[in-house]
């Protein structure tokens, strides 16, 4: 039976917010829930569709649809959208509002930025309407990023040592990981990589403290 038209999100937050965590995790509750067959979770960057001629974002987004079916397919918008010409930008919004109507065993999650996804439902409220839920994600605390640099050590066997914690923090409020839990992940293994011992301390963290600036190919959290 269709359940997008109940189930279709749109995932509100800056990058590496958790938008793709949320994302899968949604995916499975549906699953456990029956309501979907599977829980894979397949993805669409719409600036990268193509627009040569007016129907073809929609054409690619049907075959989307289709290698999604039973899961979810995440439709990422990002500011590269923006940077397409208005007809091929019509184009695509005209595909992906084709999409969102239809009924179908497979559930959509519109994902972006603040900036993006406002300018997109203050423009196309046909695509607005298609979508149940809109979720709005707060970047990352200095507390959670520490906390997600801690696990993740953790998961290798490591520790993360409290004058660590207390350098990372300090470097965190001076400059937020850009890539939020990915930069926090990302940090969190170079510290496992390079660390002495089973416990991160203060002496093995590279200086400055903070994380590499450099976001992750592609990743929009």
């Amino acid at each position: 039976r269709a359940v997008s038209a109940q189930a279709n999100i749109v995932l509100e937050g800056p990058q590496g917010s958790g938008r793709r965590a949320l994302a899968r995790a949604y995916a499975r509750c549906l699953t456990e829930a029956r309501l979907l067959s599977s829980g894979t979770v397949h993805e669409v960057r719409l600036s990268a569709l193509p627009a040569r001629f007016p129907k073809q974002p929609a054409h690619r987004l049907a075959a989307a649809l289709e290698e999604a079916e039973g899961g979810l397919l995440v439709l990422r918008i990002d500011e590269a959208l923006g940077r397409r010409s208005p007809a091929e930008r019509a184009a695509v919004l005209d595909g992906l509002a084709r999409l969102a109507g239809t009924p179908c065993d497979t559930v959509l999650a519109l994902c972006g930025s603040p900036a993006e996804l406002r300018a997109l439902v203050g423009e196309r409220a046909d695509i607005a309407g298609e979508f149940a839920e809109y979720l709005r994600l707060d970047p990352y605390t200095v507390e959670q990023a520490i906390e997600l640099v801690r696990r993740r050590l953790w998961a290798f066997g490591f520790q993360l040592a409290d004058d660590a914690a207390e350098m990372l923090a300090a470097a965190f409020r001076a400059a937020p990981p850009p890539g939020g839990a990915w930069e926090a992940h990302r940090l969190a293994e170079r510290l496992a990589a390079s660390a002495r011992t089973r416990t991160v301390c203060a002496t093995d963290l590279p200086g400055p403290a903070a994380p590499d600036a450099t976001p992750a190919p592609g990743s929009a959290g």
